[in-house]
């Protein structure tokens, strides 16, 4: 399987694209969850004040998932 854009959490975790929305992996490799999409995900990117919202771009949307952990913000 090839993923393509990821996303870091705060704990280590890695979000990528993958077939069918969003994989979760932890920073072993080891898959934790993933995220379900109707489309393809083309790109993922943290957001808001918090940096709890995990913005999906897909082939003709956009969706935003409200996470439990933070990403890792920009310096």
């Amino acid at each position: 399987m090839r993923l393509k854009k990821q996303a870091c959490s705060t704990l280590s975790s890695i979000y990528s694209t993958g077939p069918k929305g969003v994989w979760v992996y932890s920073a072993n490799g080891e898959l934790k969850d993933r995220i379900y999409t109707p489309e393809v995900v083309t790109n993922v990117a943290w957001g808001d004040r918090d940096y709890k919202t995990l913005y999906l771009t897909g082939i003709n949307s956009l969706y935003r998932v409200h996470r439990p952990v933070g990403g890792v913000t920009p310096n």
